[in-house]
């Protein structure tokens, strides 16, 4: 019990982040889509065909954020 206690008053977030290095691109596709669900019901009127809409929003999310990625790599490696 004494050592859970400290385990929890030693961690620090900011400083001490956890360890997802290896996990963040999991968090990525639930990201896109609750992002493109959220503000798909916000900008239409009726919520007919919305997941239809929602889906197409996150896939043009997910095409930019490759396209912004490899623009990026490209800017760094040859300037």
């Amino acid at each position: 019990m004494y050592l859970f206690a400290t385990t929890l008053l030693a961690y620090r977030p900011f400083l001490d982040p956890a360890p997802i290095d290896r996990f963040w691109p999991w968090f990525l596709p639930p990201l896109i889509l609750v992002v493109a669900l959220v503000y798909r019901t916000i900008k239409t009127e009726t919520l007919e065909g919305l997941p239809r809409r929602a889906g197409y929003l996150a896939f043009q999310i997910s095409v930019f954020m490759v396209l912004a990625a490899a623009a990026l790599y490209l800017t760094l490696m040859f300037f």
